[in-house]
Parts: structure tokens; sequence; C-alpha cells
């Protein structure tokens, strides 16, 4: 198809030069430049006369298209030639006037004079010539036409063979290289070191089709009159480019290298502080200006703010980084962090309350609203929660910082962990007698310590009973739940036993009889 589109600008191009139909040069003002048949022939930098550059180019391209078949074959010939008393040359073939050059048409720059710009563009027309009798040559076209279908026969060959040399490649890595590759941590390495081997294997043959397919095309087009100046000018293009690339490479390896010894250096430094501040989160060693509870955190902030600064230090090194477009990256990602981290920062603020004020710490059991849980881990964003029911819940640090924490694990090791309970009695049973059922019940609740002893206080006379508040101190706050439920468990037995109503639901009449268990159920007995 490309081979098709080749040979069809080829010939479309000699029809619009035979015909008369050429492009139109717009007018404007400055240096045009004289195009015919895609070759530059000279860059026209003055008016003559009421005609500006572009008008001149324009009348030339006219007078090209309007030469006949047979002055092709005409010798191109320079003429003295005078305008307003300024000396000047014009491009004559077979006779007939083509252009006029001025003495400001050459590039004053790089030195050049008039005769030689008038040799370097007789050059250029007898090759715009040259290219137009090839291009109407039909055995020409045909030799090329042969050459292009050759050169695209070989291309498709060849990369039909490196796909199926890349088929059987990636069959053998699948079922042979990693067939027994262990796993590390716990993890299958197998598919991570397949697609690493497959994106090795993919890149070099992708680079193989990209070189592969730019040398197809630069050598089609240059196997034709009318595009071979486009295969000179992608040679040239893909030569500035890579000559480039190069160039700019070596010269970013100092800043890369001093880049990499930043990056290293970071690291140690950051790898030799956690190791230190491991060792005091650990216990292993005290320090009077750092307490256990907060190493961890302190770590983390320690390793961010030196990532920062290695990579404030390391920005004017890495390669464009003096450039526009990775000045405009810088920004847009600074905006992008101003406005999404409003939320972000106050997270971490709020954890760094959490971690400094020592409120809890990893293991401690706490109430967080209506979670009662373990503490597992204290981010900087989050701490989660692991719960009897073993869920593990998130909590965002800014709630945390704005409501009540319970920390269960914060108690006088001599006394043990506080654990109370509510119970409500009617105004019937001797107030005296409830608190030595309360005691009675925590005496026989495993897990309790009774030195100090139970202590039962009244709470609130309500409406309808008396609310009674039994406190209790555990041996161990590991079982803190199974403890309460073995604590209330016998409260009802001891209640039971003795005749008195818990009054916690509601009676809208009194009933005729005590509402109480059977003392045959009281040991359990299964319905």
């Amino acid at each position: 198809m490309a081979l098709i589109l080749v040979l069809w600008m080829g010939v479309v191009g000699w029809a619009a030069e035979s015909t008369g139909h050429a492009p139109v040069i717009a007018v404007a003002q400055g240096p045009a430049i004289l195009s015919v048949w895609n070759r530059d022939l000279v860059t026209f930098r003055r008016s003559i006369g009421w005609n500006s550059p572009a008008q001149r180019a324009a009348q030339a391209i006219r007078r090209f298209a309007d030469l006949p078949e047979d002055a092709l074959g005409e010798p191109i010939t320079l003429v003295e030639a005078n305008h307003d008393g300024e000396r000047g040359l014009a491009v004559q073939v077979g006779g007939r006037f083509l252009f006029g050059l001025a003495r400001e048409d050459a590039d004053a720059e790089a030195g050049q004079t008039l005769e030689a710009l008038g040799a370097e563009v007789v050059h250029r027309v007898n090759d715009v010539f040259a290219a137009r009798r090839d291009q109407g040559n039909l055995r020409v076209l045909v030799a090329a036409l042969a050459l292009s279908l050759t050169a695209t026969l070989g291309l498709v060959v060849a990369l039909l063979a490196l796909a199926a040399v890349v088929r059987r490649l990636q069959a053998r890595i699948d079922h042979q290289t990693f067939h027994r590759l262990p796993p590390a941590f716990g993890l299958d390495l197998k598919p991570l070191a397949v697609g690493a081997v497959r994106r090795a294997i993919h890149l070099p043959v992708l680079a193989f089709g990209i070189v592969a397919g730019f040398i197809w095309l630069t050598f089609v087009l240059d196997r034709f009159p009318y595009t071979r100046p486009w295969a000179t000018t992608l040679g040239e293009g893909c030569t500035a480019l890579l000559v480039s690339a190069v160039q700019g490479t070596v010269a970013a390896l100092p800043g890369l290298a001093v880049v990499v010894a930043i990056l290293i250096a970071t690291r140690l430094a950051i790898r030799t502080l956690g190791l230190g501040l491991e060792q005091i989160e650990e216990r292993r060693i005290s320090v009077v200006w750092m307490l256990p509870e907060t190493a961890r955190a302190t770590r983390r902030i320690a390793s961010v703010l030196i990532w920062l600064f290695a990579l404030t230090v390391a920005y004017p090194y890495l390669p464009g980084s003096s450039s526009d477009a990775f000045k405009g990256i810088s920004v847009f990602a600074g905006l992008m962090l101003t406005f999404g981290s409003t939320g972000l920062v106050n997270q971490v603020m709020s954890g760094l309350v959490v971690v400094y004020s020592r409120s809890m710490g990893l293991g401690d059991l706490v109430k967080i609203g209506e979670v009662e849980g373990r503490v597992t881990d204290l981010g900087f964003l989050a701490t989660r929660v692991r719960t009897v029911r073993d869920e593990e819940i998130s909590i965002p640090n800014a709630v945390l910082v704005g409501g009540n924490l319970i920390n269960y694990s914060r108690f006088n090791p001599e006394q043990g962990m506080l654990l109370a309970t509510t119970v409500t009695i009617g105004y019937d049973a001797p107030w005296r007698q409830v608190h030595a059922l309360l005691e009675l019940a925590a005496r026989r609740t495993p897990g309790l310590r009774q030195d100090p002893a139970p202590e039962v206080v009244q709470k609130a006379l309500d409406d309808f009973y008396v609310r009674y508040e039994v406190r209790v101190r555990m041996v161990a706050p590991d079982n803190r739940s199974a403890v309460l439920s073995a604590l209330l468990g016998q409260i009802q037995d001891v209640f039971n036993e003795h005749g008195v109503r818990i009054l916690s639901p509601h009676f809208q009449d009194q009933p005729a009889k005590p509402m109480l268990a059977p003392p045959a159920r009281l040991a359990g007995a299964v319905l």
C-alpha cells in the first residue's frame, strides 16, 4: 500500500508539472524559497521592482510549468542582467528566461557570492530536469517498481521470520526456562520473570522493526525521481536525530552520575537511620530524646524528609530539567498536589498528633466510638484496629483526633485493668442485698482480681428501677470480652438464685409473680 502511494505521488507530481498545474506560493513579505519538484532551488531574499520574493517564486514556478518537453534536454545558462543599475544574473534554458538572481539573494552570512550562487542554482536546475526526464522514462519506473517490490517482499519475509523466532522463544520461556523457579517471600516469581524476559525480547524486536521499516521506506522513496528528495530529507533528519540523541546522552552522563550518587547516598542514610530507630522501637537501646512508641513514626517522617531533600538536590542534574516541558510538568504536578492534598495533609497531621501524643500504641486494646479491638497499625493516614470478631477496621486519623478514645491497655499493673457493667434492679429489692449479690457474682467470675475487692455504686434512681454499677479489676486485659460475658452470666445466675428481678425490660403492669428463671435451668440445661 505504501509502495502504491509512493508511485502514485510520483506520477501525480509529473502530471502537475507537465500540465502547468503547479502549486501556488502565497504572497508574503520576507524571504521565499523557490521549490520545484520537491527540490529547493534558491531562496529569494529581496524584491525586484514590484515583485516581492514570494511573487518572484510564484512567477518562476509558472515558467517551469510552461516549459515544453523538449526544453528539458536543452542547456541551462547564466546571463548577465541589470535592473535599476544593479548587477544580477538571469537563469535561462534554451534561451527561455526562468528567473533572475540578485546580489542580495546570495547568503551573505556564509560569504556566498553571486557567481557561486548562480553555479549552484544551475546544478540544481539540471537535477530537476534530469529527474523529470527519468520520471517519464518507462524503463526507469519499471526498474524502480521492481526494486521496491523486492524490498517490500524482503521486509515482509524478515518480519515473518522474526515473528516466528519470537513465538518460539516465548514458548520456551513459558514451558522450560522458569518451570522450576522457586517462590520467594511467599510470591510466585514465575509470572514476573516471564513478563520481564518477554519485555526484554520485545524491545530489540520493536527496535529492529522500526529500523527495518525506516530503511525500507528510505530505499523505496529513493527509487523514484519525484520522491528522491524525501528520502534524502528523511535520512538527514534521522541522522541528525541520532546525532542529537547521542550528544544529549553523552552530555547527560555527568549529571546522571551525580543523580545516581545522590540516590545511593540517600538510600544509605535512610538505611542507617532506620536501623538506629528500629532498635529504639524494639527497645534494644534507650535514649532520652525519643520514646519507643514514637520511633516508628519518626522513621517514616525522616525518610520522607530525606527523600524530598535528595530530590531537591538532584533536580538540577536531571536531563532536561531546564527545558520548558520539564518545567511545565513540574508546575502541573505542583498544582495537582496543592489542590488535592488538603484532606491528605489533614490526615497526616492528625496521624502525627495521635502518634506523638502517645494516646495509644501498637497492640493496645482500645475503643473508638463503637469500634473495640486491638491496634494493628498506626499509619500517617489511618489507624487499623482488629476487633474480637477478627474484623480489621480502618479509622481515619482525623476521626481519632475529633472523637473519644478509650485505651483499656493503659492501667496500673498493680491493681489490674478496670472492668465495669451496669444492672437495673427494682425498688422492691433492698439495695444492700443488691450490693451483696453483685459482689458475689464478681467473686464467682474467673479472671477477676479480688484485691482490690469489687466495688458497687448506685448510679441513678430512675422511674422504674435503681441503676447499679459493679466495678472489678481484671487479672489480664487480653480476654476482656470473655471476662465481661462471664461476669454478666454470673450476675443473672446469682439474682435468679436469690429471687431478685432484673428490671432492664420495662414493665407496664406489675406481673402477678416474680419473673425469674426456674432453678432447674440455672445450670445451663438445654431446652
